[in-house]
C-alpha cells in the first residue's frame, strides 16, 4: 500500500500545505488520464459512485472516500492503494456523499452497530501507589447482529492472581442476549485453581436461564427478566459514546452478575468536569476536561471521565482505593506475564499529617513527593493553575484554643504570600463531626499580559493532634468556582485512625 507518512510528522505550515497543492494536482491529472481512457458511459451503464470530497484552507480539492477520523487526522482513499491523513487543521471544510451512495446501494441491509469498537488497556494501582493489577476493555461486533462487551480484570497478590471476565451480548438495539462471568483465584505457584464461580445466563422472551457452577457443585435455575433491564456493562459503554449527550444524569435497570440483583442504577454525568491535559493523548486537540459518569452500587463508587470521542481516560473503581490508568497493549501483557509485580510507588491517594490521613478528592488530582516528616503537602489539582496545600501549623501561643482565634492568625500568616487575599465569608461547618472553619476570600493579581486577574482563595482549618491542620486552594477565580466541589470533597476526605476505624 502506497502511503505518505510524512503528512503525520508535523512539517512547516507552508511546506505542508504546498505538499498537499501537488498531491491534489497529481490526483486530478490520474483522474484526468482514467477518463480519457475509459469508455463513455451509456444510458445502460450505472451512474458514477458518489465521492466524499475534502476542501483545503488553500482551496484545493481532495476527492474520495474517507476511510476513518479522529481529533487531528482524517483518513482519505483517493485511488487505490492511495490512502493520505489530512491534518484537520488544514482542511476548511469536508463532506460525506460516499456513505449516504452506499446507504442507497445497500438499501435493506442493516446499518452499522450503533457502538463502536475498541479495546483498551489498563493498570490498575491501589491507594499506596502501588500496581496491583490490569484491566482490558474489549467491545466489538461478533456478526451483524450481535455485539460484545468485555471486561477482563487480572490482580496480582504475592503467589495468588485473580481473575474476572465479564462478557456481555446484546442485540442491535442494545436488549440484552446472553452473559457469561466468571472469577477464579489461582495459586501461580502451583498452577492451582484455589477458588471459582462460573455464571452463564441466556435470555429467553421475559426470563434469563442461568447456569452456575463452584468448587462446591453446579445447578441450573430460571431467573426473571422483564422487556426493559438492561446490561450494566452496555449501559456504561453507550454513556461514554454520547448515548444520553448534554443529560445530567442517566436512570437504568439493570441485571448486576456479581451481586445477583436487579438494580435501578443512577449514573451522574458531568460534562466539563476537570481533567489534567496530561491525562489527554497528544494527538487530543480539546484538553482540560471531559464527561464524567459516576454510579454508585452497594456503597461503592465508580467514576471515569471519558474523552471527547469516546477515549476512557481515567477510572475509579472503588473510589481511591483503585485507580486505573490507560497503558499501551504491550505494557497490560507483561504485566499480567511478570512473575512478580514491580511495587514501586506511582501516586498515592493519601499522605499522613499531623495524626490525619488526607485523602485526595478524585483520581485527577496528585501529591508532590514531599521529605518524610514534611509538614507541607503539595497537591496538584484537576486544574493546573490552582495552588492547593495541606500544612500542619504549630507554634501557637497556648492560650490559642479556639478555631475563630487560630484563623485570625492563619490569615495574617496567609496574606503574607497571598496579598491579593481579602476575606469575604468566614463561618464554623461540622463535617463528620469535626468543627472546621472555612474562610472565602478574593481579589485581584495582574497578570503576564498587564491586565488584572480575578483571584479566589479557600481555606479549612481544624485542629490537629500538635497544632492546627490548614487545607487550602488559590487561584483564578474562573478555575476556582469549577473546583469548590472538589475542595469540599478533599476536606471530607480528612480522616483520622478512629474515623477510619469507626467506618469499617
Amino acid at each position: 500500500m502506497l502511503g505518505y507518512p510524512f503528512l503525520r510528522v508535523g512539517f512547516p505550515a507552508k511546506l505542508e500545505a504546498t505538499m498537499l497543492r501537488w498531491i491534489s494536482v497529481l490526483c486530478a491529472c490520474v483522474v484526468l488520464q482514467g477518463l480519457g481512457s475509459a469508455q463513455m458511459p451509456t444510458e445502460a451503464s450505472e451512474k458514477p459512485a458518489a465521492m466524499d470530497v475534502i476542501v483545503l484552507k488553500n482551496g484545493s480539492r481532495l476527492e474520495g472516500r474517507i476511510l476513518s477520523e479522529d481529533e487531528e487526522l482524517v483518513q482519505i482513499l483517493i485511488g487505490p492503494g492511495q490512502k493520505l491523513g489530512v491534518r484537520k487543521k488544514r482542511i476548511s471544510s469536508y463532506e460525506r456523499r460516499s456513505d449516504e451512495a452506499e446507504t442507497e446501494k445497500r438499501e435493506g441491509e442493516e446499518a452499522a452497530f450503533p457502538l463502536r469498537p475498541r479495546s483498551d488497556w489498563f493498570r490498575i494501582r491501589n491507594a499506596e501507589g502501588q500496581i496491583v493489577g490490569t484491566l482490558h476493555l474489549v467491545a466489538n461486533a461478533e456478526d451483524t447482529k450481535v455485539f460484545r462487551l468485555e471486561e477482563q480484570w487480572t490482580f496480582r497478590e504475592g503467589r495468588k492472581n485473580t481473575l474476572v471476565s465479564r462478557i456481555e451480548r446484546v442485540n442491535r438495539e442494545g436488549k440484552p442476549v446472553s452473559l457469561y462471568f466468571r472469577e477464579a483465584v489461582i495459586d501461580t505457584k502451583f498452577n492451582k485453581i484455589l477458588s471459582e464461580r462460573l455464571f452463564q445466563g441466556k435470555i429467553s422472551t421475559d426470563s434469563m436461564v442461568v447456569f452456575e457452577r463452584t468448587m462446591k457443585g453446579k445447578k441450573e435455575r430460571l431467573l426473571g427478566f422483564e422487556k426493559g433491564n438492561l446490561f450494566p456493562l452496555y449501559v456504561r459503554e453507550s454513556l461514554r459514546q454520547g448515548m444520553a449527550k448534554n443529560a445530567r444524569s442517566y436512570h437504568a435497570s439493570v441485571y448486576d452478575v456479581m451481586s445477583d440483583l436487579f438494580e435501578l442504577r443512577t449514573y451522574e454525568l458531568e460534562q466539563d468536569d476537570p481533567v489534567p491535559a496530561s491525562y489527554f493523548p497528544k494527538l487530543m486537540v480539546r484538553k482540560g476536561s471531559g464527561l464524567r459518569i459516576q454510579s454508585t452500587s452497594r456503597g461503592r463508587t465508580v467514576r471515569e471521565w471519558v474523552a471527547p470521542g469516546g477515549r476512557v481516560l481515567l477510572m475509579e473503581i472503588n473510589g481511591l482505593d483503585l485507580v486505573a490508568e490507560p497503558i499501551e497493549a504491550k505494557e497490560g501483557l507483561s504485566i499480567q506475564k511478570a512473575d512478580h509485580l514491580d511495587r514501586k510507588q506511582l501516586s498515592p491517594a493519601q499522605q499522613s499529617l499531623g495524626g490525619f490521613e488526607v485523602w485526595l478528592p478524585r483520581a485527577t488530582w496528585s501529591y508532590v513527593r514531599a521529605p518524610q516528616g514534611s509538614r507541607v503537602l503539595k497537591a496538584l489539582a484537576s486544574i493546573p493553575d490552582v495552588e492547593a496545600r495541606a500544612v500542619l501549623l504549630d507554634g501557637f501561643r497556648d492560650e490559642i484554643d479556639t478555631p475563630e482565634a487560630a484563623a485570625r492568625i492563619l490569615l495574617q500568616r496567609w496574606n503574607l504570600d497571598h496579598a491579593w487575599f481579602e476575606e469575604s465569608e468566614s463561618r464554623g461547618i461540622q463535617i463528620h463531626g469535626r468543627r472546621w472553619i472555612r474562610v472565602l476570600g478574593k481579589g485581584r493579581v495582574r497578570g503576564d499580559s498587564g491586565r488584572k486577574v480575578p483571584m479566589a482563595g479557600i481555606l479549612y482549618l481544624t485542629r490537629a493532634d500538635q497544632g492546627w491542620l490548614l487545607l487550602s486552594l488559590a487561584g483564578p477565580r474562573k478555575s476556582m468556582d469549577r473546583l469548590e466541589g472538589e475542595a469540599l470533597e478533599w476536606v471530607r476526605n480528612v480522616r483520622t485512625e478512629d474515623d477510619i476505624l469507626g467506618r469499617r
